[in-house]
């Protein structure tokens, strides 16, 4: 898996080895996610934050008041808590279709684009047919 915070810091650079790699991927999209999951884990950590001080404060004594403002913060907490995990979901899924970064010398495009660099022995020659096996999915 990438680090995401490479690519963030220096997206030409880490953006141009991806590309080099796969060129149809969608770097923008990774990191509009990076940025919306970002955003939405801190809100909640913001939203918990706040719970805690009420549970703090109706340590004190509860009024109507704080009771009111409490449920309406747990019902705001439970609803970003969902879309959080569904960003995290998304972004998770989107992550992993990433490719590691390559290095310099590795050729542009997939695995077609791979050179042979060296082999040993002597390729076997058949008089039949070779049956190719498959793996099993």
């Amino acid at each position: 898996m990438i680090d995401i915070s490479l690519l963030r810091s220096e997206k030409e650079t880490y953006g141009k080895k991806l590309l080099k790699k796969d060129p149809s991927l969608d770097i923008e999209k990774l990191l509009a996610l990076d940025q919306a999951v970002r955003a939405v884990r801190s809100s909640v950590e913001g939203l918990r934050k706040n719970k805690n001080e009420l549970a703090a404060a109706g340590s004190r004594g509860f009024t109507e008041e704080l009771r009111k403002k409490s449920i309406a913060l747990g019902v705001e907490l439970k609803k970003q808590e969902l879309e959080l995990k569904e960003q995290e979901g998304l972004y998770e899924q989107t992550i992993l279709a990433f490719p590691n970064f390559v290095q310099d010398d590795i050729p542009e495009g997939n695995k077609e684009a791979n050179k042979e660099i060296r082999s040993y022995g002597e390729k076997k020659e058949f008089s039949f047919d070779i049956k190719k096996s498959y793996a099993i999915k």
